[in-house]
């Protein structure tokens, strides 16, 4: 219930199938009146290349350190 203001805020999601732009979209609604500097997500990780899906979290993780 807390209300959460002029933050920098970043959303990570993870589906078992199907699209994630719905939950992210949500999201960005829930928390407006932040400031969004990214996201990412990954649909059904442990069915795919763990190695890539690994690389793309560090990769992402590393770009949000850099708007800080």
């Amino acid at each position: 219930k807390a209300r959460i203001e002029n933050k920098k805020i970043a959303f990570f999601a993870c589906s078992g199938g199907g699209s994630t732009q719905k939950c992210i979209s949500e999201m960005q609604f829930l928390f407006e009146g932040n400031d969004f500097i990214g996201d990412t997500s990954f649909v059904t990780p442990s069915l795919k290349d763990t190695e890539n899906c690994i690389h793309k979290a560090q990769k992402w993780a590393d770009s949000l350190i850099l708007s800080l």
